[in-house]
């Protein structure tokens, strides 16, 4: 763990504020839950902070230096108490959030892809079977990469200009705005653009074609779209279990995490207050960085019936989720305001899994803070199914196991194969 300021963010923070001490992890939950609070409402408090690792110890002058806020956020015993009643929680720091995925320019993440398959090439030989047998769908995945960097020219720029932000400190909304209509398409109008069509598996434009769009829906609490999940007909859905950590735990221990069907078709569903299944040891593996909950309703779902698989080979891949810096993007006059104008989804070739590994997926995507537990589908050639493939899980310097990379710009993925 890096040393000083940034090591706050694994700290136990004892606040002594008069005869009562709160104890704070300080952390970050990638949900954007967290309520601000400036540094002027720990006035007068007296911190002794003590950090993992042997780290250099951090005062509040250190983060009055360094931070213009900080996000309080309150505890499982203290959901909605204002900070003077505050039991425990967490303080979440402006820096890099470590459950933030970002987004992959298309040009850099062909020239990875191409270097994975050089890789593969000397380790191989005449080899063909296991990942051996990838290399061809590598070409394509490439291939398919710099198709994408040509057909959408601004995008690679719009991500470089992007993460000279993201996620360390607000995107100005021109970036936002400039990233959003490079990259990503949209099911509403935005400004002058009309709106996007949707890809193959979200429609039944083909005979027969079973459309995922059904099964899609995002998490809401506190008033905050904060996640993605899959809807099942039995009642349940599927997400990322880091999103019930921190702030989104405390909300789903109350009761007040919904779930909206993604295409509108009705209100939201209120889910149950607890975990009904997740991956092993809390999800802190990428592999195991998955959670399943009920949801409080006798209504049936409507989802579409899809199969939960790890895929057979690289190649394309949809996500849909929920960019938190859509309204950058004013919606034409008269248009509808709601979370709808939130949902988004990477442009057609720039969303491809590049390796397939045991429990999980790495791949070149366009997901930012909003898109994680989002579901990941592939429609193999000639099928007239979506299967679901994966959930947008952290980045690859969190917790990564097998799926561990030094391109940060990969999208980690927990695999859907075993998934109860």
């Amino acid at each position: 763990m890096r040393r000083g300021f940034e090591s706050v963010c694994a700290a136990l923070i004892i606040l002594a504020a008069g005869p009562a001490a709160s104890q704070i992890a300080a952390t970050g939950d990638g949900t954007g839950l967290g309520k601000p609070a400036s540094l002027g409402g720990l006035k007068g408090l007296k911190p002794k902070i003590t950090l993992p690792n042997g780290a250099e110890p951090v005062t509040l002058d250190d983060l009055k230096n360094k931070a213009p806020y900080i996000n309080i956020t309150p505890g499982l015993d203290a959901p909605d108490r204002p900070f003077g009643d505050l039991l425990a929680g967490t303080i979440r720091f402006p820096g890099p959030d470590p459950t933030n995925q970002t987004p992959a320019s298309p040009g850099a993440a062909a020239d990875i892809v191409g270097g994975i398959k050089e890789q593969l090439r000397e380790l191989c030989g005449n080899r063909t079977t296991g990942e051996c047998g990838q290399i061809p769908d590598l070409t394509k995945v490439a291939n398919d990469l710099r198709s994408a960097n040509t057909a959408y020219p601004n995008c690679s720029a719009a991500v470089s200009s992007y993460l000279t932000y993201y996620p360390r400190r607000p995107v100005p909304p021109l970036i936002q705005r400039t990233y959003d209509q490079a990259c990503l398409a949209a099911s509403v109008p935005r400004e002058a653009l009309l709106a996007d069509p949707y890809p193959t598996l979200l429609t039944t434009a083909a005979p027969g074609q079973v459309s995922a769009l059904r099964s899609i829906g995002l998490l809401e609490a506190g008033g905050k779209i904060f996640c993605g999940a899959l809807l099942r007909n039995d009642r349940t859905i599927v997400t990322a279990r880091h999103c019930f950590d921190g702030r989104g735990g405390a909300y789903l221990a109350a009761g007040q995490v919904t779930v909206h069907p993604i295409d509108g078709r009705g209100e939201a569903w209120t889910l149950a207050a607890t975990i009904q299944k997740q991956g092993a040891d809390g999800g802190k593996l990428t592999k195991d960085d998955w959670a399943i909950v009920a949801i409080d309703t006798t209504a049936a779902i409507g989802a579409a019936d899809l199969s939960l698989a790890s895929p057979s080979k690289p190649g394309a891949a949809t996500v849909v989720g929920y960019f938190t810096g859509h309204t950058a993007t004013p919606p034409p006059p008269g248009s509808a305001n709601g979370w709808q104008r939130g949902v988004r989804w990477p442009k057609p070739g720039l969303c491809q899994v590049i390796q397939i590994k045991p429990g999980c997926l790495q791949m070149a995507c366009q997901t930012v803070e909003g898109f994680s537990g989002a579901p990941i589908f592939s429609l193999a050639p000639g099928q007239s199914k979506p299967t679901v493939i994966g959930f947008v899980s952290r980045p690859a310097t969190v917790n990564a196991g097998a799926c561990s990379t030094s391109a940060s710009s990969i999208t980690l993925a927990a695999s859907a194969e075993g998934i109860g």
